[in-house]
């Protein structure tokens, strides 16, 4: 029985100045919304008291009630920040009963400093015409998104420490003939900096092109 696939590329993109405030909002509140929910859980950890994913789902609605400027922002995006706390949880609690075989280090407040990203899913973003409209943000032209077929099934818009953002989208498509764990990579290739970016289902990695290729 085959299993869904999801492929993805990403890429760079350019926002005007009303669009990256807009997104510095929406890292913003993402960010608080993360730290607030780890802090949740890790004082109630103190006490022994084990936090699930429907708790932090309440605290999260809880939370919006109280804090007005967080009603500004997408409302799903932040509903994605939580699950990807449970999501890292989950992964520890894994690695240290022995349920996966690598490591993987407990959730760690997220920094203003490093990387910041947003996840968009179903409903709180459009594709049409090269063009990707992003709720609470507005219309990015994506002309490199023909490298994948299918419509998009999530978005992460993301911004380096360097100040440049980047869209990353993932499209869910049924496997042909796939054999071993291949459906579990991804492979696209970023135009801007001629490299090859391979996501595992946890995380992008970069290698660079051969020089030969490069040449070519």
């Amino acid at each position: 029985m085959s299993e869904t696939i999801k492929p993805g590329v990403q890429g760079r993109v350019y926002l005007t100045s009303e669009q990256a405030a807009a997104a510095a909002r929406q890292f913003g509140c993402a960010r608080f919304v993360y730290n607030h929910l780890l802090a949740f859980s890790q004082s109630r950890y103190v006490n022994k008291i084990k936090t699930s994913a429907t708790q932090r789902s309440l605290e999260l609605t809880r939370l919006k009630t109280e804090i007005p400027w967080l009603q500004e922002v997408n409302a799903q995006s932040l509903q994605q920040t939580g699950r990807a706390l449970d999501t890292a949880y989950k992964n520890w609690f894994d690695s240290i009963t022995g349920k996966r075989p690598d490591q993987v280090k407990p959730p760690k407040f997220k920094k203003k400093s490093k990387r910041q990203s947003a996840r968009f899913t179903k409903g709180s973003f459009r594709f049409e015409n090269d063009t990707l409209s992003l709720s609470k943000i507005g219309d990015i032209h994506i002309p490199w998104y023909r490298r994948v077929k299918g419509a998009p099934s999530s978005v992460v818009l993301s911004r380096t420490p360097a100040g440049r953002y980047y869209v990353s989208l993932q499209v869910e498509q049924q496997p042909l003939g796939v054999v071993g764990g291949a459906q579990n990579q991804v492979l696209s290739v970023d135009i801007n900096t001629q490299a090859f970016h391979f996501f595992n289902g946890r995380r992008w990695s970069q290698v660079e092109l051969p020089r030969p290729l490069l040449a070519a």
